[in-house]
């Protein structure tokens, strides 16, 4: 498929697919005879990887690092499973707080 289709499918402007390239995190793609990049459905699973990660709060270099370790086992490496279970951790933590302002507001609300 062509950056294009790709941006489509994935969500992300071309520029972002590039910069992922240049920097690593998406493997170059594969050219056509007049130059074109040609994606295939892996860098699709890439891409939607990384969005997963950036929406659980990972760093670039985390996914990169935690990326790279599934494509070479094709699983979850036990570290980034690791760090999968910390940011669940603290997301849990973060609700539990979030729910106690919201309960404090409301006490707050009543009284006034």
């Amino acid at each position: 498929m062509k950056i294009l289709q790709l941006e489509k499918k994935s969500g992300l402007p071309r520029d972002t697919i590039r910069y992922y390239e240049d920097i690593g995190l998406l493997p170059a793609p594969n050219r056509s005879a007049n130059g074109y990049r040609i994606y295939t459905k892996e860098h699709l699973t890439i891409l939607r990887f990384i969005l997963q990660g950036k929406a659980i709060g990972f760093s670039l270099k985390e996914i990169k690092s935690g990326l790279e370790r599934y494509l070479e086992l094709g699983r979850l490496c036990p570290e980034f499973k690791r760090e999968l279970e910390a940011k669940k951790h603290f997301f849990s933590q973060r609700i539990k707080d979030d729910k106690a302002v919201v309960t404090h507001i409301d006490k707050m609300l009543k009284t006034s």
